[in-house]
């Protein structure tokens, strides 16, 4: 049933140390230890969770107007109580952690109003969390075989006049099994190719924000074997927000979906299991600072 108790505390320490050589080269440093104690009378677990995270950065401007950069790190992410409570195993037994091996090069370019960022990255997990649809009679958060998602992307920002601004993002990712019995198969639920522009207009103290999304087709939730003949249908959502402030109020009215299109980014089954995202939704919003 639903009922019982969960608890989670946690203790961490961190450690970062940044450093400016001449004045075109930084360097940063950092670590994280952090331990989790979580209880749960529903599952009966009293366990302790211990993680690390690390990452090494460093940047170069090998012009006024050109900077390279370079990353590597282990980051992580813990199991929920929710989480924990969706699973399929034994009495007293949780998820495990989500590590993952983090690389990443590239360059940018411009100053501060125009300026574009291309990066090429890599990301090595274990044990993602993840909602299986095939566990169990109605499905179950686990940890998944080991993946990799690897792509590239590029953003750029102009300053088109005093009033205007424009922002826009493409990447392309890769994502696969790399061990166990898909290794070598497409990752569900991940677009191959995603874009996004946002157009930014401010006068005094008045903002409008138009911004357009598209997604490209993925394969549905269920689909690990890379068997189900269709996938999941792209599609491109419009949204956008008038804000003005009024003294210490801002009023704002806030449209997502303006196209009212009918589309799905979750579905766990084989064309089946889908759940619809919100059709043309707009708010009102009132908001004082104080």
């Amino acid at each position: 049933d639903g009922s019982g108790d969960a608890a989670q505390t946690a203790r961490a320490a961190y450690v970062r140390d940044e450093a400016q050589i001449a004045s075109n080269t930084r360097i940063a440093l950092g670590l994280r230890h952090e331990v989790m104690d979580k209880r749960s009378t529903a599952n009966a677990y009293d366990k302790g969770q211990g993680v690390n995270a690390w990452d090494v950065q460093a940047s170069h401007a090998v012009l006024p107007s050109l900077r390279l950069f370079g990353k590597a790190g282990q980051s992580y992410r813990l199991p929920t109580a929710d989480e924990n409570r969706g699973i399929v195993l034994a009495a007293g037994q949780i998820l495990k952690p989500q590590t993952s091996h983090d690389l990443e090069f590239g360059a940018t370019w411009g100053g501060a109003d125009n300026n574009a960022t291309l990066r090429w990255f890599r990301h090595r997990i274990k044990d993602e969390l993840f909602y299986d649809p095939t566990v169990g009679a109605f499905g179950a958060n686990v940890n998944l075989d080991p993946t990799k998602r690897q792509g590239v992307e590029l953003e750029a920002a102009a300053r088109l006049n005093a009033d205007f601004s424009l922002k826009a993002n493409f990447q392309h990712i890769a994502a696969t099994f790399t061990d166990g019995p898909n290794a070598g198969k497409e990752m569900v639920l991940v677009p191959n190719n995603t874009a996004s522009a946002r157009l930014n207009w401010q006068s005094g103290n008045q903002t409008v924000n138009l911004g357009v999304l598209w997604a490209d087709a993925q394969r549905y939730g269920s689909d690990f074997s890379n068997t189900c003949n269709v996938r999941m249908p792209s599609y491109t959502t419009v949204d956008a927000r008038y804000a003005i402030r009024v003294s210490a109020w801002e009023l704002a009215l806030t449209g997502s979906n303006l196209g009212d299109r009918r589309y799905f980014s979750q579905a766990f089954g084989c064309a089946s299991g889908i759940y619809p995202e919100s059709g043309r939704a707009v708010k009102f919003t009132a908001r004082y600072d104080f």
